[in-house]
């Protein structure tokens, strides 16, 4: 009699165990802003780099990951820098406002110089582009902060070298700028010079045109230049609100074509 107590204990105990591991275990899940459902917030990954730059690819596969993933918050783009070009290889993605951009994180951010590969989180937090753990967990603590202003993107349509397309935004858009970028969604390239020689790269969501206008009303129009012979199905168009000055995001979006 005695052993059926304890046996009825010990499966008591044990089943209540059970029920506290997976409560825990389904709390995380929906607590991990990346791969749970529930998840209001968004990411902007901007991946400055170049492809003149030996340390740059494993930051371009990384950025590639996002690019592919499922989630449809977290919104990667690829920056290619101008200031690699002098060193063996010119960058047929790379533009000197890029780099501007850069260096104008550099001072947000109180720095001195700027590097490649170099990600950028929701215009708050920068780390190297290719340290993996350090920007999933910045994504993670942006997707964790729900958005009060939101931007759309409609009618996008092709035509004479360009697209063109209106937006519109929902909430606050006090002192903010509107950056509209055209992003080929994966490119290769045969390296024949430079750190990378010999290496066939592949890079995601290229930035290949880029605008910024200040938000002064809640819709209007915009247009990015399509490069000569290139298939619209390859492009996606990406929109993103940043406070003026201070540099956080907004709100994003992104529409393929």
């Amino acid at each position: 009699m005695k052993r059926f107590f304890l046996f009825l204990l010990l499966f008591a105990a044990a089943s209540l165990i059970l029920v506290f591991i997976t409560a825990s275990a389904d709390g995380n899940k929906i607590a991990n802003p990346v791969t749970g459902k529930t998840a209001e917030g968004f990411a902007l990954v901007e991946l400055f780099t170049s492809q003149g730059c030996s340390s740059c690819p494993a930051a371009d596969r990384l950025l590639g990951s996002y690019a592919t993933g499922s989630n449809d918050h977290i919104i990667p783009i690829a920056f290619h820098v101008d200031y690699w070009n002098r060193l063996g290889w010119h960058d047929p993605f790379s533009n000197a406002a890029f780099s501007d951009r850069q260096r104008a994180y550099a001072d947000r951010f109180n720095s001195e110089t700027v590097y490649t590969p170099q990600a950028v989180v929701n215009g708050r937090e920068e780390m190297v582009g290719s340290d993996a753990s350090t920007i999933a967990a910045a994504v993670s603590r942006a997707m964790a902060v729900q958005s009060t202003t939101t931007v759309s993107i409609n009618n996008a349509v092709a035509k004479a070298g360009a697209i063109s397309f209106s937006y519109n935004i929902t909430g606050s858009y006090d002192k903010a700028v509107i950056n509209a970028a055209l992003v080929q969604r994966q490119v290769q390239t045969a390296i024949r010079a430079g750190e990378n020689r010999g290496v066939n790269l592949l890079n995601y969501n290229v930035v290949r045109d880029f605008k910024t206008i200040a938000a002064l009303q809640n819709t209007g129009t915009l247009e990015l230049n399509l490069p000569a012979g290139a298939k619209v199905a390859d492009f996606s168009i990406v929109i993103f609100l940043q406070r003026e000055g201070q540099r956080e995001m907004m709100a994003v979006t992104k529409k393929d074509m």
